[in-house]
């Protein structure tokens, strides 16, 4: 029976991390991927992370923004992606429904071309391993016009030169069907005129494969929207949820080696693309690094103040609970720049005088022990390109404005961060509006 009971709630708190995760992604797919693998949701192998996003139903939209980014990762989730369509017999119609079943096309067209140039490699690579295949055993392509008039599979690749003019051949006929679903026109004349030179060497596309294309992308049965279902859940209601100034300067792991530490906030490297000793990233478009520093003030010269005053290298930060799960964004509705898990921090300060608390790693044994750098509490930092990095300082301070909000926090995280077993169990299962009416000692 016990046993029964404990696989149930690990059962339970697995769907809990996959729905944080999916809500993570469908706000920002970068951040919600290193979520996901960081918290071992899903293994970091490229075709297991794609087979979860649409198992799970993320965003078809965010979907495809994410695998047409330029970033490594999204590269590689892209490539592996686009080989395991079933591209073989398809035309250029039926090639884009196919793509378009688990994910939007972007609205950017330039990630479109991204998308569509990968495309292209792989439908002409499954048709060049059939045609390959079929000589080999002597057979000839069965493959016609589909319903809608286009040419597609073998016969389609007899007519064209290369996969330069079938990437250019897709790119032009999305363009027609989005033109066209605008509300515009274009007659054939028009559109055969503008891809004049668009095969290979500067040749032409067969008129009679044009003119299927053409007839088919203007048909009422043609649609690229993706056909998945929605999410089959709600993303998990945050236990306790509130805007608090936060204080962690942490330094990144390396290779099981400690790296320098950086000059900046959790937030704000986020923001600048991680620490550079981990690996880096572009920065992000909207997030001006100059910006963030001068909100989070932290030009200091120490890592850790633990002297101060403790507001001078605050950053205003929204906070999320989620049973032992701790979330950092930078607003109510933003993605979380990072997570901090609590199964082993501690409670080791809770002033009431200045509302802030603080929290460290709970060091198993005598206490209070030495504090060398095994028991510091660490912070896993999402970048917005699908990487994680390691931080981990001595404490996480967290000062908030109002007293009756201190008050909800403190309770429940001295009963959540107990060196006690089962008062931590037991606080996961009380609602922390309970617990927090408990006044604190």
């Amino acid at each position: 029976m016990f046993r029964g009971s404990s696989i149930k709630q690990a059962r339970v708190a697995l769907q809990d991390l996959q729905q944080i995760g999916i809500s993570i992604f469908n706000r920002s797919p970068g951040h919600g991927i290193a979520f996901l693998v960081a918290m071992g949701v899903v293994r970091d192998f490229p075709v297991e992370i794609n087979n979860f996003l649409v198992r799970l139903a993320a965003d078809p939209e965010k979907m495809g923004d994410y695998l047409s980014e330029e970033f490594p990762t999204a590269q590689t989730l892209r490539l592996e992606f686009l080989n395991s369509l079933p591209l073989l017999g398809t035309g250029v119609i039926s090639a884009l429904e196919t793509v378009s079943r688990d994910m939007t096309l972007p609205k950017d067209w330039l990630k479109v071309d991204r998308l569509l140039k990968g495309i292209a490699h792989f439908w002409w690579k499954q048709h060049e391993e059939e045609l390959t295949e079929r000589r080999n055993e002597g057979n000839q392509s069965a493959l016609v016009e589909t319903a809608q008039g286009e040419l597609n599979g073998l016969e389609l690749q007899r007519t064209l030169l290369g996969t330069e003019g079938l990437h250019r051949l897709l790119y032009s006929t999305l363009m027609l069907y989005r033109w066209c679903r605008d509300g515009n026109e274009m007659t054939l004349n028009e559109w055969v005129q503008l891809n004049t030179g668009i095969e290979g060497c500067g040749n032409d596309i067969p008129l009679h494969v044009q003119m299927g294309i053409y007839k088919a992308a203007l048909s009422e049965d043609f649609s690229l929207e993706a056909s998945r279902p929605g999410p089959p859940f709600k993303t998990p209601l945050a236990s306790l949820h509130a805007a608090a100034f936060v204080r962690y300067h942490g330094r990144p792991q390396t290779d099981g080696e400690v790296a320098h530490w950086p000059q900046a906030s959790p937030h704000v490297l986020a923001a600048e693309g991680g620490v550079l000793a981990a690996g880096r990233m572009s920065p992000q478009p909207p997030g001006p690094p100059e910006k963030l520093r001068r909100r989070s003030l932290t030009a200091f010269s120490q890592p850790f103040d633990a002297g101060g005053s403790g507001r001078l290298d605050e950053e205003v930060t929204w906070l999320r609970l989620h049973q032992w799960l701790l979330l950092l964004a930078s607003a109510e509705n933003a993605a979380p720049f990072a997570f901090v898990s609590l199964k082993k921090a501690a409670l080791i300060r809770a002033d009431a005088r200045v509302l802030q608390i603080v929290l460290a790693r709970r060091v198993e044994g005598e206490w209070p022990a030495a504090m060398v750098d095994d028991d510091w509490l660490e912070l896993c930092l999402l970048l917005g390109d699908g990487r994680f990095q390691l931080l981990e300082a001595p404490e996480l301070v967290m000062r908030f404005d109002d007293e009756a909000e201190f008050q909800r926090w403190a309770s429940y995280l001295r009963e959540l961060c107990s060196e006690d077993g089962d008062r931590r169990r037991a606080a996961l299962k009380v609602p922390p509006v309970l617990v927090a009416s408990v006044p604190l000692p």
